[in-house]
């Protein structure tokens, strides 16, 4: 085990203890049902912890680490279903303005990211929230000042970011640019979704008009949308790794537990099959995952974030299927934490691309490459 794993493990020992107090499932039952749906208190923590500032820069109040310390927390955040609005905050958003953003605007942005007093989001896709399909918001210059419209579909924790990054059309070309969310022409309209640990909604923009200083400076803000959405995959992947831990030992316990015709369930060997099945997705997962954080700006890295989301986006949901299988009827009952992993799995799933996008990406990728 080399310095980074030992720095990793304590920082997974610290993030497990951090979450275990603070957000076992009796409270997120509670957290769930209020107006946010999410713990300001535990996302302050957060920031106390530097979780949301392990890969800023420290010029701009990050610690200036790698994915290989931020995937640690992910795993963390996903095993504990906590709702805290890291992966639209710190890679979209962050990600986002540290990507395309000059020195001016990544001095303002970024430190209230870091330091927690902000939570951002992205807007990225059009209506129908799918990366392969066409934006639906518009910037257009009136009168010399430029001014969004349009709407930008399944925005996650929209309802309590400060601002937001939002991918519009400049005529047939795409740019970046970033919205107060209180702006005047704002409307964030809430959604319900299957996952209740998680809250996305649309976002209109009624002639919302966007200063100077908020277009993001790159020149090619589609290979930054790319890149994000890549990154925000990865995200999901790592807290998909997470729930699948948590999921194996849900079920491993219930059935060493549960008696049925006088035997424990687990005594079965269809049963010990499923259990079987859950650890090889748990931990080939794991794999899929690190390595996909560990590969970020490397030559396999666009490789290895699309086997990530795509190989974590189809066995969460198949583990947790199963598993809920393995718990009977009372599976999908409120009183059993199960059915709320098997819910986040479904959204995760499709979240910044499903499966099938992510496997075409690696298609196409290993082409090009072989043409190469």
């Amino acid at each position: 085990m080399g310095p980074n794993d030992e720095l990793a493990e304590e920082l997974r020992a610290s993030a497990r203890k951090a979450l275990d107090d603070r957000m076992p499932t009796t409270v997120l039952r509670q957290v769930i049902d209020t107006e946010d749906g999410i713990d300001r208190s535990l996302y302050a923590l957060a920031a106390d912890l530097g979780w949301l500032g392990l890969t800023l820069p420290e010029s701009v109040g990050g610690s200036g680490g790698s994915w290989h310390e931020l995937a640690v927390v992910l795993e963390e955040i996903g095993r504990a279903l906590a709702p805290l609005p890291m992966i639209a905050s710190v890679v979209v958003a962050a990600g986002a303005v540290m990507l395309a953003g000059d020195d001016e605007q990544q001095q303002r942005l970024i430190p209230g990211i870091a330091d927690g007093s902000a939570i951002a989001t992205g807007a990225l896709f059009g209506a129908s929230g799918r990366p392969d399909e066409p934006l639906a918001a518009r910037v257009e210059r009136r009168d010399g000042s430029l001014v969004l419209s349009g709407v930008s579909g399944f925005v996650p924790d929209a309802h309590v970011s400060s601002w937001m990054v939002v991918a519009a059309t400049d005529g047939a070309v795409p740019t970046l640019v970033v919205v107060d969310s209180s702006a005047p022409g704002v409307r964030i309209e809430r959604l319900d979704t299957t996952d209740v640990t998680r809250r996305l909604a649309h976002v209109h923009f009624d002639d919302v008009v966007i200063p100077s200083a908020n277009v993001l400076a790159s020149a090619d803000a589609q290979h930054v949308i790319d890149e994000l959405v890549r990154r925000a995959g990865v995200a999901i992947a790592l807290d998909s790794v997470g729930g699948l831990e948590r999921v194996v030992e849900i079920t491993v316990a219930y059935v060493g537990e549960r008696e049925q015709f006088g035997r424990k369930v687990g005594s079965f060997q269809a049963v010990k099959h499923h259990c079987a099945n859950l650890l090889v997705f748990s931990e080939t997962a794991r794999v899929a995952g690190r390595a996909a954080a560990d590969a970020i700006d490397g030559a396999r890295w666009v490789e290895w974030a699309a086997i990530a989301k795509s190989y974590s986006g189809d066995t969460y949901t198949e583990a947790t299927r199963i598993a809920v299988q393995c718990f009977g009827g009372v599976g999908f009952t409120w009183e059993y934490d199960i059915h709320f992993y098997m819910k986040r799995a479904r959204l995760s799933q499709q979240l910044f691309g499903s499966p099938t996008y992510h496997r075409q990406l690696l298609t196409r990728e290993l082409r090009s490459r072989t043409a190469d």
